[in-house]
């Protein structure tokens, strides 16, 4: 039996024109081009650092601050160290001065080496050259001294009980 045919008919309405919303589904699609960039490879470090090596010291390093090729370290009770860094592969200590107290910090500008001592406050060292480092000169004082920043002509200390103290070390000697 053949079925009849019918054309069906059906009354739509068209949805009224909304500007803002047009507006905001071009502003989505712009964003989802310029945000769904393909993803960039990424770089494996692994490739570029590795352990080279390792040289031993008397004492705990706790410190180290470069300079060119030349590492200082506050190596704790051993004083400060002058270590030749120019052959990765073979470090050497090429200088080092004992200090009065536990070398826990140091920093260096022009020449000069700014140590954290500890209870013995803070030493200052001429390292012009760097195979006979001297000490100059030194501030003691009532707390102990773990660290050590340089702010123009002032050495800022973070003393134990004294909190910051501050040193003018315009004439280190």
């Amino acid at each position: 039996w053949p079925m009849p045919s019918r054309t069906i008919r059906s009354r739509v309405t068209p949805a009224r024109r909304r500007p803002e919303v047009h507006a905001a589904l071009l502003l989505a699609v712009a964003l989802t081009g310029i945000l769904a960039r393909p993803a960039v490879a990424c770089i494996d470090y692994g490739a570029y650092q590795h352990w080279v090596t390792s040289l031993a010291l008397s004492s705990l390093a706790l410190d180290v601050v470069c300079v060119g090729d030349l590492a200082y370290v506050a190596n704790g009770a051993a004083g400060l160290q002058v270590i030749d860094v120019s052959a990765p592969e073979n470090p050497r200590i090429i200088g080092h001065v004992a200090l009065a107290g536990t070398a826990y910090d140091v920093v260096v500008r022009d020449n000069l080496a700014y140590v954290a001592v500890g209870s013995a406050g803070l030493m200052i060292v001429d390292v012009s050259d760097p195979a006979a480092p001297l000490v100059v000169g030194g501030v003691d004082i009532a707390s102990s001294v773990y660290k050590v920043e340089l702010a123009g002509e002032v050495a800022c200390l973070a003393a134990a009980g004294d909190g910051v103290v501050t040193v003018d070390i315009v004439d280190p000697q």
